[in-house]
């Protein structure tokens, strides 16, 4: 399988975020390619491994919140953080917002949309 992109490393990895995150010699694998290889066409994209990661935790996040009937605390244990207080500083690292703002923000766009 050859990386078209980060956006085919992303789906390989979201199943992943639960437990612990793949390492680069599973995704290696699993692309067909070598561990070094795969840094390689990362660095090309202008990411590294743990940068794939979070973005994609992100993501997965953003998605999650877009749904009310999902707690803050299930979208954390299901990307796999130790706790709600761990993924709320993650998440406002990446966004510059809380969860529970980004949620109100998105719900109240959609709402005037």
């Amino acid at each position: 399988m050859e990386l078209d992109g980060v956006e085919n490393l992303k789906r390989l990895i979201r199943p992943y975020l639960r437990a612990v995150a793949p390492k680069i010699e599973v995704l290696a694998e699993i692309t067909g390619t070598s561990p070094r290889t795969l840094q390689r066409q990362l660095r090309n994209h202008g990411v590294n491994l743990r940068q794939l990661i979070e973005t994609t935790r992100f993501e997965v996040a953003s998605e999650m919140l877009r749904e009310p009937g999902i707690s803050l605390v299930d979208v954390a244990m299901t990307l796999g953080y130790e706790n709600q207080s761990n993924f709320g500083r993650s998440f406002r690292r990446y966004a510059g917002i809380s969860p529970g703002r980004y949620r109100r923000e998105v719900t109240c766009r959609e709402c005037t949309a």
